[in-house]
């Protein structure tokens, strides 16, 4: 790989770009693609069909020969020769290799302001590639349990055997039960419609929910309480949040009064008070959580109003004021944000890339020069954008560790 290297730049050694080389094969991207991506910046026409063929090429070549040879792995996800294909892909030729070299200098860095998500290769932090829409549900985070629902004026022993499956998390299997329960009980049993309803959620299917209780579920029982919780339970891991907050809304309107009602009315209100909180309103969450804690036994303001109070205090990052502070120092608007990392890494980037260009000057080297001029002002640039992204992923991490933090403490 060395000897490419030579052959493709020239007495490389001469200069000071040796010292970006060491640097660079230091971070976990490595070096080799932030060369081919450059490479692509330098090279490819302004023509999509081209553009992107150019960074299928290069970053192929990268993926196939030389990211094995490096050690170790990208820990982000996707990784950021994958991150820069679909950029290329989705974006203009000039915003692509903006979002790539900001990549190359984020990779691997200020780790709380990303989310986590599970891949065939483990734990890795989230940073999906611009323009793809962005899913919730593939954040890692600690999920919540819904234990299996029998009528306790109804005991039936079928149903407690699926909801006891259901209790140990067997959910193909109590799926199975309630199926052939369906098939050979002849008469609709709401209860063993509601357990359906509990294992389809918690096996990811909120979709089959959905439609069961539009198609399958008789109107009689429509509007039973527990069978309104897991429809806007589903609705709400479908990011419906208006539905969710409506179906809460329709069975709290519909329960009579009594002990026996509280937990039913407690998990309602639990539910639509986070579904406020995703839609952004904040303060009506922190109201319902209020209208939760008077229901039982109040001591204080509840651990959801500290949440939500602190949220709201805390001071939002403002974009322009961070890629203002990096254009007029590489790095500095990444400071703002909070990733002190990221920072310096694109100071040190960036002060390098600039004294390789200086010094390939003053050696009268100016193919290198050229070359390392275009490296220099990609990354300048990148730092900038990248820096007013920073902020907006200061703002979300904030939101979502908060969002995170109030579905937990409700076992959500």
């Amino acid at each position: 790989m060395d000897m490419a290297y030579w052959g493709l730049f020239g007495d490389w050694k001469a200069t000071s770009g040796r010292y970006l080389f060491a640097h660079s094969m230091a971070n976990k991207t490595g070096f080799s693609l932030l060369i081919l991506s450059m490479l692509t910046l330098s090279w490819a026409s302004a023509q999509d069909s081209t553009k992107v063929s150019a960074a299928e090429d290069y970053i192929g070549i990268y993926q196939k020969y030389i990211g094995g040879i490096r050690g170790g792995e990208c820990p982000m996800e996707p990784s950021c020769s994958m991150y820069g294909l679909e950029a290329f892909r989705s974006k203009s030729f000039v915003g692509a290799s903006l979002a790539t070299t900001d990549r190359l200098v984020r990779c691997g860095h200020d780790h709380r302001h990303y989310g986590s998500t599970w891949t065939t290769r483990g734990l890795k932090l989230l940073d999906q590639p611009p323009g793809s829409a962005v899913d919730e549900r593939r954040y890692y985070r600690s999920k919540g349990f819904s234990p299996g629902y029998t009528d306790p004026e109804h005991k039936d022993s079928t149903v407690l055997f699926i909801s006891r499956l259901i209790n140990e998390q067997m959910y193909e299997q109590a799926l199975l039960e309630i199926e052939r329960s369906q098939f050979y009980g002849g008469d609709f049993n709401v209860d063993l419609f509601i357990n359906k309803m509990i294992c389809l959620t918690e096996l990811d299917q909120e979709e089959k929910v959905v439609y069961a209780y539009a198609t399958l579920l008789p109107d009689a029982h429509k509007e039973h309480e527990e069978a309104l919780y897991h429809l806007a339970k589903a609705h709400y891991r479908l990011a419906n949040y208006n539905d969710a907050i409506s179906y809460c809304e329709l069975a709290l309107a519909r329960m009579a009064d009594g002990t026996d009602a509280e937990y039913i009315r407690r998990r309602l209100q639990s539910l639509a008070a986070l579904a406020y909180a995703r839609s952004e309103e904040w303060l009506r969450a922190k109201d319902v959580f209020v209208e939760r804690g008077l229901i039982g036994v109040s001591n204080g303001p509840s651990r959801e109003e500290d949440i939500i109070r602190k949220y709201l205090s805390s001071k939002r990052k403002k974009p322009i004021i961070a890629g203002g502070l990096s254009a007029l120092v590489p790095g500095a608007g990444f400071l703002y944000s909070g990733h002190g990392q990221t920072a310096l890494s694109a100071l040190i980037l960036n002060g390098l890339l600039a004294y390789a260009t200086y010094s390939t000057v003053q050696a009268e080297n100016y193919g290198m020069a050229l070359l390392t001029g275009i490296f220099s002002l990609s990354f300048y640039l990148g730092n900038i954008s990248g820096s007013a992204k920073s902020a907006k992923r200061y703002n979300e991490s904030e939101r979502r560790e908060a969002l995170f933090e109030l579905e937990k403490i409700n076992d959500f």
